[in-house]
């Protein structure tokens, strides 16, 4: 997908904060994506997230530990989850024909 550049003056899109992975005793977020990391760093991150868990549970389905797979690709589904949460609502705009 072909990325256009922001028009003049205007910053790229960038990540806001966003807390994830909450710890049942004490209702805190153990992690949370930082504000200002450029949307191109933050997609990559993203599809390597995805792809990860995909693997994990592709592998998870064809081993004796099914149960370790599908935890660890929760886990990395909520990491991903929360960069695509993070990502500016119009960041789409930046990208040729305005589809995300």
């Amino acid at each position: 997908m072909k990325q256009k550049s922001p028009a003049p003056g205007a910053t790229a899109p960038q990540t806001h904060a966003v807390p994830f992975l909450t710890c049942t005793d004490t209702g805190q977020n153990l992690f949370a994506v930082q504000p200002g990391i450029p949307y191109e760093d933050a997609c990559k991150k993203l599809s390597l997230f995805m792809t990860i868990a995909h693997e994990l549970l592709e592998d998870a389905n064809g081993s004796l530990n099914v149960e370790a797979g599908h935890i660890a690709a929760y886990y990395i589904l909520g990491t991903a989850k929360a960069i695509v949460e993070s990502l500016p609502e119009d960041f789409g705009v930046y990208q040729e024909g305005g589809a995300a």
